[in-house]
């Protein structure tokens, strides 16, 4: 009984963490297409 939720506990932290570095690293490329996007935009500004 006491493994099962040792076991539990150590799955649940687990998939916690691995749902954390999912949505980090999503947000993070967001904001990279975000900056590519303005760098994009900026351009023809800063040519002419």
């Amino acid at each position: 009984m006491i493994v099962g939720i040792i076991v539990g506990v150590g799955i649940a932290s687990f998939l916690l963490t691995f749902l954390v570095f999912f949505v980090v690293r999503r947000q993070k490329r967001k904001s990279n297409f975000a900056d590519e996007g303005k760098q994009i935009n900026c351009t023809p500004y800063i040519s002419s």
